[in-house]
């Protein structure tokens, strides 16, 4: 069996869908965090929790876990100058800060109470004059040389701003991580890194590198949304010196991400005489923009050294192309290409090379690819994202029933420890029996009949969900039924948020939405071993 990654990597993905904080065990402390706690301020349970997290974070020890209930944070910590705005979550050692809980006393130092996405922790670069960013920080979090064991995860990264900074404040307006010199390797997980601003490069994230430095990042069900920059709007990565930049990305998410002026409208890679070889397995890269540049770009110099790998991801959408390797240096860079889907991207597939090699299998890749189980097929997206020349997070690249993706991949290609797809459902599946086991599916997702199907479910399908987009409810108007019906909300990713059952007679109903962040929804009723769908999107 084949395996495109490095055995000593795979040992990273074993964290994939590990979400809650470790037992408090002697040698190391939980502390929790609540901006309504009221007791005694040490930290040491929800009735006493710290309000503030960056205490906690200075707090902490290598090891000890941080706690954060559901609330809006604002950082505090001044890092590289004195003003307001270089107010930032800073974190230097090894430990591990978890949001999404609830804060129920009684629940502390298990996992009860934890669901990032419905109790939502907010961490706010918006500073002085709510709403106005010209205050706001320029970086919400700065992470500085830590080891793996370092983990942020469940958190809304939100209204960073480097315009106006100078030096390394003009990069990484979400997330700025530093290696400069040195190794800077966090697993950052379960985050949704939004609408972040940067005057030069990684508008979401920016992990940087210089002279010599190693970093080694790994992203986990991750969402970098809506962010802007001059280049690199999602994420950027730079290195030099003979150092490497070595970023894993897992089930995550990049879209609506916008470079206004040079490359990588969702990642960017400045690679000078140095190694980049970023991995993107079960990754969404859809609705990028930039006038200039594809949305993943590497650019080399010297003896820069690429080599991509992309397994199982989906770029659809991008405006101006999906992926490129340009290198004006020496040496040939590689790029591997293993059960993905390139479509409607600017350019046809919009995968381009100068000065570099595609070695590309198994994949759907408009207007064609050499390679072997290559197809050219339109790969029957649920909703396929508009190449339009704004930025944007519409479309749906769940696959539909009849779809070429579908039993068409490489199982040997799939890393070993990778058994669940983007929407962290199971990663084989028999397309005729729906059960675990088969040929895997190209593309992001494996298809799964139960949220994809479009079978009649009703004497008519003339029922709704409305408004759409909605803020605080949704309403639902259903035609009656002979039985009892099944009502589940999932996620764009596949994830249940909320399920019951509504009665034959029972046409009319309220669903509270106010606790989900923004984005696309599906909402299915099943009756009779029959399931349809409706989509609706939540605006804040």
């Amino acid at each position: 069996m084949k395996n495109y990654l490095q055995p000593h990597l795979l040992s990273l993905v074993f964290g994939l869908f590990f979400l809650l904080p470790a037992p408090a065990f002697s040698l190391y402390t939980n502390y929790y965090v609540k901006a309504s706690a009221t007791g005694a301020g040490d930290g040491s349970s929800w009735t006493n929790a710290f309000t503030n997290l960056q205490v906690a974070i200075d707090a902490a020890s290598v090891g000890d876990t941080i706690c954060v209930a559901a609330g809006t944070y604002l950082p505090t910590h001044r890092h590289t100058g004195d003003s307001l705005r270089h107010s930032t979550f800073y974190i230097n050692k090894d430990i591990a800060v978890y949001g999404g809980f609830s804060g129920e006393p009684g629940t502390e130092g298990s996992s009860a109470g934890r669901d990032p996405k419905l109790f939502v922790t907010t961490l706010s670069g918006d500073l002085g004059i709510p709403g106005d960013t010209i205050d706001n920080s320029f970086h919400v979090v700065f992470i500085d040389h830590v080891s793996d064991t370092m983990r942020l995860d469940g958190f809304h990264i939100t209204d960073g701003n480097t315009f106006g900074g100078g030096g390394l404040e003009t990069y990484g307006a979400g997330i700025y991580a530093d290696a400069f010199a040195g190794r800077c390797n966090p697993v950052i997980a379960n985050c949704t890194i939004r609408d972040n601003h940067a005057d030069q490069s990684g508008g979401g994230i920016a992990f940087y590198a210089e002279l010599g430095g190693v970093s080694r990042p790994t992203l986990l069900n991750c969402h970098i949304i809506r962010n802007i920059a001059g280049g690199g709007g999602g994420m950027m990565g730079y290195v030099d010196s003979d150092g490497m930049i070595y970023p894993m990305m897992i089930n995550c998410y990049f879209q609506g991400n916008t470079a206004r002026t040079a490359q990588g409208s969702a990642m960017s890679f400045i690679v000078h005489s140095a190694t980049s070889v970023p991995q993107i397995i079960n990754c969404v890269v859809t609705g990028n923009h930039s006038p200039t540049s594809s949305a993943v770009d590497i650019f080399l110099t010297g003896t820069g050294l690429a080599q991509p790998t992309i397994i199982n991801s989906v770029f659809s959408g991008n405006n101006n192309g999906s992926f490129r390797v340009s290198s004006i240096g020496t040496v040939e860079s590689n790029i591997e290409v293993r059960n993905s889907i390139f479509w409607n991207n600017g350019f046809g597939h919009g995968l381009t090379t100068n000065n570099a090699v595609a070695h590309v299998t198994n994949s759907i890749m408009q207007n064609s690819f050499e390679g072997e189980g290559n197809l050219a097929s339109d790969p029957l997206f649920v909703e396929q994202p508009s190449s339009q020349g704004t930025p944007h997070t519409n479309g749906d690249v769940h696959l539909l029933p009849g779809s070429p993706a579908i039993d068409a991949g490489d199982n040997g290609a799939v890393p070993a420890d990778i058994v669940v797809d983007a929407a962290g459902l199971p990663r084989f599946v028999n397309v005729n029996t729906g059960e675990p086991g088969g040929i895997v599916d190209i593309g992001a997702f494996e298809y799964q009949e139960a949220i994809t199907s479009t079978k009649s479910i009703f004497k008519t399908l003339e029922w709704s969900v409305y408004p759409t987009p909605a803020i605080d409810v949704v309403n639902l108007n259903l035609p009656s039924s002979d039985t009892d019906s099944q009502l589940d909300v999932w996620s764009v990713n596949g994830t249940k948020l909320w399920s019951t059952k509504v009665g034959p007679e029972q046409t009319n109903m309220q669903i509270k939405v106010d606790r989900w962040p923004a984005g696309m929804y599906l909402i299915a009723v099943s009756t009779h071993g029959n399931t349809d769908v409706r989509k609706f999107n939540i605006e804040k």
